[in-house]
């Protein structure tokens, strides 16, 4: 008759399921920190046999979470295995380069590099595509607090119409590898080759994919860009920069019919045209929208 048995589905158990869950977490996440997935692995199933055994939906969240952990871990380590030839090779400084805002119809284009030491972890680093606001914000912590040298190089609207989206783009990329406190020894950018570098460089179809130090570089790139955009949106709010970044949305070529262009908006862009072929390129808003990519099992 006591209230203290903790008989399955009392407060009491589940509070103790919560608890024992709470504690395989903090074990996984030790485990992948040290990069034991196998351990991570294994505590894993133990975490599953007392989900099935105790059947509290408090540890069905607690596993899906451990899950989570485990696969994120696993990317992260093939993205790792992609860039080990390069480090076979004797390079250790290796930069990813990135950009954000080619697709967008206002505002500047903002590239990054970073250098990320052999070796690190940082979780929750992924395509910034596939990342909502939050975890984009987080990942972008990390990047800073872990990387061995990082930097931004920007072109403006200006610059943009002056010698079109795809060469500042690169001129973009090119600013953010010579703007690198900590110079790199090698360069792997997201599938475009940057001129006038003095360092070997590998671009790489879909790179942000593939690389950590590529993905880490289009993080910091989209999350430095997304603010500019928002004091943007503080000049110029009529437009709705704060929500859509410059993308062609509904909202925004609606505000671009009724208002007319900003400066911030590119004259090179023809805004009719250029929406119908940027819209697959809408950055990742939330989860649920169009804009973000699914995760797949393999990059």
């Amino acid at each position: 008759m006591s209230r203290h048995r903790g008989k399955r589905g009392t407060p009491d158990e589940a509070g103790r399921s919560g608890k024992s869950g709470k504690e395989f977490i903090h074990r996984i996440e030790s485990a992948l920190r040290v990069g034991d997935v196998a351990l991570a692995t294994s505590l894993l199933s133990e975490l599953r046999e007392i989900v099935r055994r105790d059947r509290a939906a408090a540890l069905r969240a607690l596993e899906r979470r451990a899950r989570a952990l485990i696969e994120d871990r696993e990317r992260f380590d093939r993205r790792a295995e992609f860039e080990r030839p390069v480090r076979q090779k004797g390079y250790s400084a290796i930069a990813g380069v990135d950009e954000a805002g080619r697709g967008p119809l206002a505002g500047p284009v903002v590239a990054a590099a970073v250098i990320l030491p052999p070796g690190v972890y940082v979780p929750g680093l992924d395509d910034s595509k596939r990342l909502t606001p939050g975890a984009r914000e987080r990942a972008f912590g990390l990047v800073l607090e872990n990387a061995v040298g990082w930097a931004i190089g920007v072109c403006t609207v200006e610059e943009i119409d002056r010698h079109n989206i795809y060469r500042a783009t690169i001129i973009a990329m090119r600013k953010a590898i010579l703007a690198l406190g900590v110079k790199p020894d090698y360069v792997i950018s997201d599938a475009v080759r940057i001129p006038d570098i003095p360092v070997p460089q590998w671009p790489v179809v879909k790179g942000d994919a593939l690389s950590n130090c590529v993905a880490a570089a289009s993080v910091v790139a989209k999350v430095t860009r997304d603010r500019m955009m928002m004091e943007i949106d503080r000049e110029f709010p009529a437009y709705g920069f704060r929500r859509h970044k410059g993308y062609a949305t509904p909202e925004h070529l609606g505000a671009l019919r009724r208002f007319g262009p900003c400066p911030y908006h590119r004259s090179s862009f023809d805004w009719g045209r250029d929406a119908a072929n940027v819209q697959m390129e809408l950055p990742c808003e939330g989860e649920g929208d169009p804009g973000c990519l699914p995760r797949t099992g393999g990059e």
